[in-house]
C-alpha cells in the first residue's frame, strides 16, 4: 500500500511516497532528488511505517533515477538509517539495500556512498555518474579545472561509490505502476533486492 499520497512541487518535480511492497514485507522508497521537502516526506513515511503492526523486514532505497540536490543535506538523511546509533529505531535494526545506476548523479551518489561506507546498507546495481562530490572551478597554468570539494565530515575518498553487487539495474519500473503490476517480475533490480534482504533476515 501507499503510505502517503504523491504530490507535486511548484517546479513539477514529483515526490514518490514510500510503499510497502512484496506482500508488505519491504519498505520501498524512491528518491529522485536530495532536498528538504523530500527529506521531510521521508521522515513522515518512516514514522508511519514504524507504527504499523506488521513492520517491514527490509528497506530498499531506489536512487537509480536520482540526480541533483543539496550535497550538504545528505548528512541529515543518515540518522534515519545508520546502524551505529545507540538507541536504534526499527529501521536501524533491519537490513537495507540501495539501488544505484549510471543515472544516479550528484548528491544522491554521495548519500549512497555515505550509507555504504559504514555498512549501514549494501549498494546494488552499478556506480553512479561519477559526480560524487560538488566541484569548484579553478584556473591552473592558464587552464580551467573542476576540482572536487571534499568535506572532512564525509570521510570519503574520490574512489568511493563502488557497489557491493554489480548488475544492470535498468529498466526501472514506473512508480505509478507499483501496486498495479507484479514488481518482482517487472523490475529485476527490485526483485534482487527483495531476495537479498529476505536472505539476510533468515540468516540473522
Amino acid at each position: 500500500p501507499r503510505l502517503k499520497r504523491a504530490y507535486r512541487k511548484k517546479d513539477n518535480a514529483k515526490f514518490h511516497p514510500a510503499r510497502l511492497i512484496d506482500s508488505n514485507s519491504m519498505f520501498y522508497v524512491r528518491i529522485d532528488r536530495i532536498d528538504q521537502d523530500t527529506l521531510n516526506r521521508l521522515a513522515e513515511d518512516i514514522k508511519t511505517a514504524g507504527n504499523i503492526p506488521n513492520k517491514p523486514q527490509g528497506v530498499i532505497i531506489d536512487l537509480r533515477s536520482a540526480k541533483g540536490g543539496d550535497y550538504a543535506l545528505c548528512m541529515k538523511y543518515l540518522p534515519f538509517f545508520r546502524t551505529d546509533q545507540k538507541e536504534k529505531t526499527h529501521f536501524q535494526k533491519i537490513p537495507m539495500v540501495i539501488l544505484t545506476g549510471f543515472k544516479t548523479n550528484g548528491a544522491p551518489e554521495l548519500l549512497a556512498a555515505l550509507l555504504g561506507k559504514d555498512k549501514s546498507a549494501m549498494l546494488l546495481g552499478t556506480p553512479g555518474a561519477g559526480k560524487l562530490f560538488p566541484t569548484k572551478e579553478v584556473v591552473f597554468n592558464g587552464k580551467k579545472w573542476l576540482v572536487p570539494q571534499l568535506d572532512a565530515q564525509w570521510d570519503l575518498s574520490t574512489k568511493s561509490g563502488a557497489v557491493d553487487v554489480e548488475f544492470n539495474p535498468y529498466p526501472q519500473i514506473d512508480y505509478d505502476q507499483i501496486g498495479k503490476k507484479d514488481i518482482r517480475t517487472t523490475d529485476d533490480a527490485i526483485r534482487r533486492a527483495c531476495d537479498l534482504l529476505k536472505t539476510i533476515t533468515v540468516l540473522k
